[in-house]
């Protein structure tokens, strides 16, 4: 087999996993459950629609001490990555062993993974707020919207990438 042919070749095969993942990543982001998890704390990852609004209320319908009056809020961070830290530091002081992670659908799998990495040996619960151009299917004739996904998505494979190969170099 010529260079070109093993170069096109595995391009091909590059491009038919990308886009597979992405449609693997559309599935699971449009499947996630919307539950009232009874954790000790509530994190809410702000920049989407909705999110501080969905986060409030879910801490008014929780009963359990930990929330009772209590609202921390976070200006530093600006990158999920950041947020993953901000939190980290947060937890430190609060000690939660579980955190429900309030934020849009489709930023869901890239914050926790970055959450993860963050807090290893905390439970993650993700609350995935659909803003309304994604319900009812109007996303899918929405090329903006397309391109927010692309990109999310994007962004995530380059997190999860990084993190794995982190891990083997370990």
């Amino acid at each position: 087999m010529s260079w070109s042919a093993f170069f096109k070749t595995l391009v091909s095969c590059l491009l038919i996993a990308w886009v597979g993942g992405f449609f693997l990543y559309l599935y699971q982001i449009h499947h996630f459950k919307e539950t009232h998890p009874l954790t000790e704390g509530i994190v809410i990852l702000t920049g989407g629609k909705g999110r501080i609004k969905k986060g409030i209320q879910l801490k008014e319908i929780t009963t359990s001490p930990p929330y009772e009056g209590h609202i921390d809020l976070g200006f530093n961070a600006t990158t999920t990555r950041e947020n993953a830290k901000e939190v980290s530091d947060w937890n430190k002081e609060k000690s939660c062993s579980s955190l429900t992670v309030v934020t849009s659908h489709y930023h869901i799998p890239r914050s926790l993974l970055e959450l993860k990495a963050a807090l290893p040996h905390i439970i993650l619960i993700p609350y995935p707020i659909i803003s309304p151009s994604f319900q009812n299917r109007r996303w899918l004739s929405e090329p903006d919207l397309w391109q927010l996904l692309f990109k999310e998505y994007n962004k995530y494979l380059i997190v999860f990438l990084e993190m794995r190969i982190r891990s083997f170099l370990k």
